[in-house]
């Protein structure tokens, strides 16, 4: 996500320099669970606000390593950089870090219908929600399945109010 307004070649260069940023993030701490992160420059400063299930391997031992990230995004960006770090309460309800999770137990080799389960079940027990349903597809592979689609699960649990299927 990214909040700000540029005209002209501003445009492309803060864009790219927004780019750059959360890629350089993301793929130097996946160990931080990182669900998103903001960006907003408000006149001359770039304020990056990033949202972490464990911002503690962000900050690092004594605030070290958030001032080594910080002076690195800032060689990265012409603005000032400022860097908050916000920590995710209930990581187990959103869905991009459950979503991470469940991908990471499929790379580790783990059944997918009992990694989708209890991602579902963690979601249902920790808050009160009404609905949480996680889907997961496949392509098969083998003799003779070349026209057959992808092979689809879905594990749900709770009730919908008003509707009986919520996409």
């Amino acid at each position: 996500d990214s909040r700000w307004y540029a005209e002209g070649a501003d445009y492309g260069r803060l864009l790219l320099e927004d780019l750059k940023m959360r890629a350089y993030i993301l793929k130097t701490l996946p160990q931080a669970a990182i669900s998103k992160v903001v960006i907003d420059r408000p006149a001359k400063l770039c304020r990056v606000s990033i949202f972490a299930a464990r911002p503690g391997v962000i900050i690092g031992k004594k605030g070290a390593d958030i001032e080594k990230l910080r002076r690195t995004l800032g060689k990265m960006t012409t603005s000032d950089v400022s860097l908050n770090i916000v920590e995710i309460r209930k990581p187990e309800v959103d869905s991009k870090l459950v979503a991470q999770g469940i991908a990471d137990q499929l790379e580790r080799r783990i059944a997918f219908r009992r990694a989708m389960k209890r991602a579902v079940q963690s979601a249902m027990r920790t808050t009160p929600i009404l609905l949480c349903s996680v889907a997961a597809a496949t392509a098969r592979t083998g003799a003779g399945s070349a026209g057959s689609p992808a092979h689809r699960w879905r594990a749900r649990r709770g009730r919908a109010a008003l509707e009986d299927d919520l996409d």
